[in-house]
Parts: C-alpha cells; structure tokens; sequence
C-alpha cells in the first residue's frame, strides 16, 4: 500500500512497482481515464472502509471542527469525478 504521501498508482505507471493494493473506484477511475491497469485479485466483497479517532470522539457530530486526514486512495482529486 505505501504510507502517507505515497502515490501507488503514480508508481505502479511509472514502472516504479509492479504491483500495487488499489480499490475498486481507484481501478474503474484508472479504466476510465484510459490507464493501462489490471485487476489481478479482490479479496472481499465489498469495499471495507473504516475511521480511526481518538477516545474522546463517540459519535459523528464530535467531528465537528476536528481535522480529518482522508487516505490517498479515499481522497477526491480535483478535475475529474
């Protein structure tokens, strides 16, 4: 998968690696853009997605005002979509 500010897909085009986690979105924006990818596995059924928070954060509202970090793969990017 990588890490913060780690593009995959950047790298996984530029020949950087030759296999790369991705999501579903991820791979059917890729096909529709007219990249050159593949999916060779999948591993569930449906596309887990999940929230780490601190201790004091019990329910959606206490978002309210806090910084939220999305990952990579889960961030719109401008432009397209």
């Amino acid at each position: 998968m990588g890490g913060p500010q780690v593009n995959g897909m950047q790298l996984l085009l530029a020949g950087e690696t030759d296999i790369m986690m991705g999501y579903d979105l991820q791979v059917l924006k890729s096909l529709e853009q007219g990249l050159p990818v593949i999916t060779i596995a999948t591993s569930f059924q449906f596309d887990l997605q999940g929230m780490m928070t601190h201790m004091e954060v019990a329910s959606l509202a206490d978002l309210k005002d806090k910084t939220i970090l999305v990952a990579t793969p889960g961030a719109r990017h401008g432009g397209h979509g």
